[in-house]
């Protein structure tokens, strides 16, 4: 799925997107997506100077953005919901990520059910995992608004 596509499934909008292609989807279970880290973006500057590292709040920025947009292709939710990360748990950092490199990421549905979600996910750089852990969220529908 190309990036325009993407786009009207996130409710995320540039420079805050953190993906650049959805790859693979199996709805209802599982999406593959990647962010090629190029290193322009601002936050490099200052994270950290000399030693540029993608921070991993970001890491699980891509991770939370895979998850819904495979919730809203999956059509257990409107592209008009909101997503609110609910929590972030056994979540691990296992090695940094590098301008340059692309981010992989998998995302396997766990729970969704009415106004949650439960998903495990995980990030790759070269088929080696750079992070993973679970992530919760409350979704508020269009109509609840």
């Amino acid at each position: 799925m190309e990036y325009r596509e993407l786009l009207r499934l996130l409710s995320h909008k540039p420079p805050f997107v953190m993906l650049d292609r959805i790859e693979d989807v199996q709805a209802g279970e599982s999406i593959h997506a990647y962010k090629n880290v190029s290193g322009s973006e601002p936050y490099f500057a200052g994270h950290f100077p000399g030693y540029p590292l993608l921070p991993g709040v970001l890491i699980i920025e891509a991770i939370a953005q895979a998850a819904c947009a495979l919730a809203v292709i999956s059509r257990s939710q409107p592209a008009e919901s909101r997503f609110f990360l609910a929590a972030v748990n056994r979540f691990r950092f296992l090695k940094p990520v590098f301008p340059g490199d692309r981010l992989d990421i998998e995302v396997s549905m766990i729970k969704a059910a009415g106004e949650g979600m439960v998903v495990e996910g995980e990030a790759r750089v070269n088929n080696g995992v750079v992070a993973r852990g679970q992530l919760m969220f409350g979704i508020q529908s269009a109509q609840a608004r």
